[in-house]
């Protein structure tokens, strides 16, 4: 669950906060919409602004299994590393 947490709070840093809206279909309404699915307790705000280093971050978590998301070790961690 940290690990959810963790890259929920990547996401976040460049998702800007406000009113969360269901549907977007952006990646980090996908990414958010993929946490919840692995368990994680995660509210959002206003993902309209997904480009750049937060897509690709969300892409990530997106592309992870639910193990690998809650894992310490978890490959998603090397592939934030790789978003600029």
């Amino acid at each position: 669950m940290k690990r959810l947490l963790m890259a929920w709070a990547s996401v976040g840093l460049f998702c800007a906060f406000g009113a969360f809206s269901m549907g977007c279909g952006n990646a980090c309404d996908d990414a958010v919409d993929h946490l919840k699915e692995c368990g994680s307790n995660v509210t959002a705000g206003d993902t309209s602004d997904c480009s750049g280093a937060a897509e690709c971050w969300a892409n990530c978590i997106n592309d992870a299994s639910c193990d690998d998301l809650k894992s310490a070790n978890g490959s998603y961690i090397k592939c934030i590393a790789g978003c600029h």
